[in-house]
């Protein structure tokens, strides 16, 4: 393995850490059998309503994503870092960072939100 690519590997691991990211792909859970219930997605933190699980879809980018949020439940804010614009979920509740959303053509929406695992609490409806 090349010197460049453990580099890239370790910036991308110390990224996580520091800013509570969390990688695709990481940890499964039993959060992947809940796809299409009726239960609810809270934040981890503050416990703000945030996704209902028929929201919930397969988009296989290794992050739990869905296409509509609850009403009032996150706010958008714009992200410029790294040099990309991108938008930001956050919650409404605490301001912790959920995710990111993104255009996505197979949607109701449109839209995907692409959001930490670790952000989540699902409540079985």
């Amino acid at each position: 393995m090349s010197t460049r690519i453990v580099c890239l590997k370790n910036s991308r691991i110390k990224k996580a850490r520091n800013r509570l990211y969390k990688m695709p792909f990481g940890h499964k859970t039993d959060m992947q059998k809940f796809a299409s219930d009726e239960g609810t997605y809270l934040c981890s933190s503050c416990a703000q309503p945030l996704f209902e699980g028929d929201k919930r879809f397969e988009a296989h980018c290794g992050f739990p994503s869905f296409w509509l949020h609850v009403a009032e439940g996150v706010e958008l804010k714009p992200l410029t870092s790294y040099g990309r614009i991108r938008t930001q979920v956050v919650c409404s509740g605490c301001s912790k960072h959920l995710g990111h959303l993104f255009e996505h053509p197979d949607t109701p929406t449109q839209l995907r939100y692409c959001i930490n695992q670790e952000a989540l609490k699902y409540v079985k409806g």
